[in-house]
């Protein structure tokens, strides 16, 4: 016997104020022994109970109470434990304390729960509700929820179960409670469990031991790898759900909790039975029920002899399973687990059928059938009715076995029926779960995409900032350059233009005089071509900068003649011909600038393709446009490259020619100013086609 301390131990003076707190140091310190040790529990509520007589305080003596339907409610006796409850309730509603009455109610709560008393268990989880809201209290919001999750999971409501679930969980999740994050996951695992969704209620129950691992919460741990076993099972790995369900084991021995290690040892007598392995089933159940009577657990005493039982029944040990059953019966009959009756006394009935004993088997059958204690349900019944239907059979009371076969028959269809209509709103449970989760999951992912989004946008804000200030900087920059490129045009087409203008006239007049001198002519011809180039360089600008260009009638016919013919001596000298094929009148309104476009077509055909070859011209018209085209036979240039040859200072690396890259950007600026299009295309076998089209001049 544990010795129990006096209350002298624990108080100066039990009178008043500090008689009131002794009571509370008591009741708390008593709680934490459940599922620790009961007799330590028991004798706490016993020191209250006295302090509570010397003190003629009815509240004291409720906190016994209560502290005694605690240590009730973990042995299994639900009944005793409700009645202790609600003595506590009567003594408390004196002084109407709603903080005591919020441990009251939620303790005949949980004992309607275990009755399957769903109505009156609801009503007073209202109650709490009330009391919490009032006093806004999150916490004790969140452990109601997560109990009412475990109420409508019962009635086969899992939608509402889920939901509450949902309201636990944000709570929690607001005040970073992660112990009751995990409580909700490990809740949402046994709903999935019921529902037949194994894989998400392993998923659930692995992510609940995660964050209690975390926490080093290892009663919590305990239940976690508990369940984890259990879904294993159900899913076959049996290997793994005895690892786990044997580290459960050890958890619960380690805190000395009678209940889970008596629950556990059940699972793994389960689990050996279905391997038939009976003896060792036979091994876990005797300790099972050594923890479970050592723990005053009753509800897990009765089933680990019913399991006993049913194990030596197997075996065709029937004495001993005779024994062994008649002791679970005997223990449900005088105790609060009265639903356990009708099931032990069917055992008890087909042993004793397989011993011969049909009388016993008989007798039992009818007394589940016709008990005034205990409402049956048709399973149970139709059971009887089997049993019935054996023993009449072995005496070869043929009409009698037909009748109960005919009632078997009856409560089937009945049964059946049942099922179909609960399967049918299981499965749409089901189904609106399923939608509910995905519609959930699609939300979050929205969420982390849109949070994404934001934070990818704020990026983007600040580099648009940053390059809007680079940006303006590089204008005023390119304003700077530009203003300085214009001085330099207007210096080359005004300042350049006037002397090579007075040098041309010289040279013709003095040419008037000498013309046989070969320098004056030189010097002519020179002064003219610079004048050409200055009238094309601000043509050029012009169009670069928008402007309209003057334009005139030019037949091309005669541009490409010209250009043959100042090109002869080139020509000569590299051993090349230009081949011309052009059809007559290709007419455009143009800018004399226009031939700089076939020039540097012209010129790069001469640097590029093969000394020796001819380079081809093709002229023709093409319905209201005219198309030109310059064919060499060198390298032919790469598809990836075709598009970026006209871009500015572009030189591609197979030529190997001087060049600044400029000549067919200014092709490409005199194009545009004149609406042309120019391109580069492959000149089949070998070689490239620059290409321009221009609409041609109306007739």
């Amino acid at each position: 016997m544990t010795k129990r301390p006096k209350i002298s131990e624990h108080q100066n003076n039990g009178e008043g104020l500090q008689g009131r707190t002794l009571a509370d140091w008591l009741s708390q310190t008593g709680r934490q022994e459940v599922n620790q040790d009961f007799e330590k529990a028991e004798n706490y509520a016993i020191q209250i109970q006295e302090l509570g007589v010397r003190l003629n305080d009815p509240t004291t003596t409720s906190l016994a109470y209560n502290l005694k339907s605690d240590i009730l409610f973990a042995r299994g006796s639900y009944i005793e434990a409700e009645e202790h409850a609600r003595r506590a309730l009567e003594l408390q509603q004196v002084e109407h304390d709603e903080k005591l009455l919020v441990r009251t109610y939620t303790q005949i709560a949980n004992n309607c729960l275990r009755q399957n008393n769903f109505e009156e268990c609801l009503s007073y989880y209202d109650q709490v509700l009330k009391i919490h809201r009032k006093f806004s209290n999150d916490t004790g919001l969140a452990l109601v929820y997560s109990n009412l999750c475990l109420v409508y999971k019962e009635l086969r409501k899992f939608d509402e179960s889920l939901q509450n679930a949902e309201k636990a969980r944000r709570i929690y999740k607001k005040l970073k409670h992660l112990s009751g994050e995990a409580r909700v996951l490990a809740n949402r695992g046994t709903i999935f469990f019921d529902l037949g969704m194994i894989v998400k209620s392993l998923r659930a129950h692995l992510e609940s031991l995660r964050i209690r691992e975390k926490i080093g919460d290892t009663e919590g741990m305990t239940q976690s790898l508990g369940c984890i076993g259990i879904c294993l099972n159900e899913q076959g790995k049996l290997s793994e759900a005895i690892e786990y369900i044997e580290k459960a084991l050890d958890l619960s021995k380690n805190l000395q909790n009678n209940y889970y290690t008596a629950h556990f040892l059940n699972d793994l007598a389960g689990i050996f039975e279905k391997q038939q392995n009976y003896e060792q089933g036979l091994k876990f159940s005797f300790e099972s029920l050594k923890y479970a009577r050592a723990g005053g657990i009753i509800d897990i005493e009765i089933y680990s002899l019913s399991r006993i039982a049913e194990t030596y029944k197997k075996m065709g040990s029937l004495e001993a399973a005779v024994y062994h059953a008649k002791k679970a019966a005997k223990l449900a009959n005088h105790s609060a687990g009265m639903d356990w009756t009708p099931k032990i006394n069917i055992t008890l009935g087909h042993i004793y059928f397989e011993m011969g004993r049909l009388d016993l088997a008989e007798k039992l059958a009818n007394e589940v059938l016709h008990s005034q204690v205990i409402t049956i349900r048709k399973s149970e019944q139709a059971a009887c009715y089997e049993l019935l239907v054996e023993v009449n059979k072995a005496r070869n009371n043929w009409p009698d076995a037909f009748q109960f076969q005919e009632k078997i028959t009856k409560l089937n269809a009945e049964i059946y029926a049942s099922q179909m209509d609960d399967r049918l709103l299981e499965l749409k449970e089901r189904l609106e779960l399923d939608k509910a989760i995905r519609d959930a999951e699609l939300t979050k992912l929205k969420n982390v995409k849109l949070v994404k989004k934001n934070q990818t946008i704020n990026r983007q804000r600040k580099e648009l900032a940053h390059s809007s200030e680079e940006y303006r900087k590089l204008a005023a920059a390119l304003t700077d350059s530009n203003s300085m490129k214009e001085l330099l045009l207007d210096i080359i087409t005004h300042d350049l233009k006037n002397p090579a203008a007075a040098i041309n006239g010289l040279a013709q007049i003095a040419l008037l005089d000498q013309p046989g001198n070969e320098v004056l002519a030189a010097i002519q011809h020179g002064s003219t071509n610079l004048l050409q180039v200055l009238a094309s360089t601000t043509v050029l600008t012009q169009s670069i900068l928008g402007e309209e260009i003057p334009k005139e009638i030019t037949v091309l016919n005669e541009v490409l003649v010209q250009l043959k013919n100042e090109m002869s001596s080139e020509l000569a000298k590299q051993g090349m011909q230009i081949k011309l094929a052009l059809e007559p009148n290709l007419v455009v309104d143009a800018n004399p600038l226009i031939a700089e476009v076939f020039r540097n077509y012209l010129s790069n055909a001469m640097k590029y393709a093969s000394s020796g070859k001819v380079v081809q011209v093709v002229g023709e018209r093409d319905g209201d446009e005219v198309l030109v085209k310059v064919k060499d036979f060198g390298t032919t240039i790469p598809a990836s490259d075709r598009e970026t040859i006209f871009a500015r200072r572009v030189q591609l690396s197979v030529r190997v020619h001087d060049g600044r890259g400029l000549g067919l950007a200014i092709v490409k600026r005199i194009a545009d100013a004149h609406h042309a299009t120019v391109w580069v295309e492959p000149n089949v076998p070998r070689g490239n086609s620059f290409c321009f089209r221009m609409s041609a001049a109306p007739a």
